[in-house]
């Protein structure tokens, strides 16, 4: 299912770029649909001779070990297991964030940076 979510807020991102009018909406969708990527790429995964079918499943079972929220969690599994694209799916991370919470008049340069590192997580995820 992940993998169709990806899929799915990436045709928006695209939609959402040819217009030109939301940049802090590409960069908003860019990130969810990296962050389906990620978690297809990751899941199912055995970790210590537990099972986990999703990421979801892995974080209920998991969260009191780390101190850590769920987006954070994520990240960090990125980078532990797909390191060529942890700079990318980073970038996305907080410059979503930024864009939903602090400002959302993302400059369009930013929002062209979300697509490439997008574009880079999805590379990663095939």
């Amino acid at each position: 299912m992940s993998r169709e979510h990806a899929e799915h807020n990436e045709t928006l991102c695209d939609y959402i770029a040819v217009s030109g009018e939301w940049p802090d909406w590409v960069v908003t969708t860019a990130f969810y649909a990296a962050l389906h990527y990620a978690r297809a790429a990751l899941f199912p995964r055995t970790v210590d001779d537990r099972e986990y079918a999703n990421f979801d499943v892995y974080w209920e079972r998991t969260r009191e070990e780390f101190r850590q929220d769920k987006h954070q969690r994520l990240c960090q599994l990125v980078f532990e297991h797909m390191r060529p694209g942890y700079d990318a799916y980073r970038f996305l991370m907080n410059e979503s964030k930024t864009a939903r919470y602090n400002e959302y008049r993302t400059p369009v340069a930013i929002a062209h940076r979300a697509r490439c590192a997008l574009q880079t997580v999805k590379d990663l995820c095939r």
